[in-house]
């Protein structure tokens, strides 16, 4: 046990007041296993963990998300962004409704992705802007593709647990294209006429 050399070689030099041969070995031997120990434990973290990181990483940025059918929600402005804390990702937006007002903000609770398959999993939560409206919560899944000129778009679903009908969540197709940085100044910006502008414009893209 590299702890046990140690603690050997402490107690070696504690007990002579002159360091001998065998105190320097021990010390040596241990500090060398608990460096060999600790690199090989950074290795294996890094082998197990590092799939999710790069794939975490290709997918941080701002994205639109489709919402069909469209009869309230049609749109969001998605950011998707590591969460250090927690070591998963964080995702976050602003919905409008088909003829581009602004209608609720959302956040993530939670996330989980899944390199192999190239999936993202969250339960959200958000809350409508009008006054008095209670909030809502539900689950997303996107699974994303990776052609050879980097990430492009991905399709998944939506539900909200507050649209139940027949026993059932309702759930919703979505799909998802990267947003640019002038679109987001747009949305983020002071002009409710022009982000409703750019919101009917990316619908009308999305077809």
């Amino acid at each position: 046990m590299p702890l046990a050399i140690v603690v050997c070689g402490a107690l070696t030099i504690a007990l002579s007041a002159e360091l001998t041969k065998l105190a320097w070995l021990c010390l040596v031997i241990g500090l060398l296993l608990v460096l060999v120990g600790v690199g090989v434990s950074v290795w294996g973290q890094a082998r197990q963990f590092g799939p999710f990181i790069d794939f975490n990483k290709k997918l941080e940025g701002w994205w639109w998300e489709r919402i069909r059918p469209d009869d309230s929600a049609a749109i969001s402005l998605v950011r998707i962004e590591p969460n250090a804390t927690i070591g998963t990702l964080r995702l976050y937006g602003r919905v409008f409704d088909k003829n581009g007002n602004f209608l609720a903000n959302w956040d993530s609770v939670d996330s989980c992705v899944n390199p192999t398959t190239a999936k993202l999993f969250y339960y959200w939560t958000g809350r409508s802007r009008q006054e008095g409206s209670e909030p809502q919560n539900g689950f997303g899944e996107a699974v994303f593709g990776f052609p050879t000129e980097g990430l492009a778009s991905a399709h998944g679903t939506y539900s909200d647990i507050g649209l139940v009908k027949g026993g059932k969540m309702a759930t919703k197709a979505t799909e998802l294209r990267p947003a640019s940085r002038e679109d987001v100044a747009v949305v983020f910006g002071n002009n409710a006429e022009s982000t409703k502008v750019l919101v009917l414009d990316k619908i009308k893209k999305f077809g």
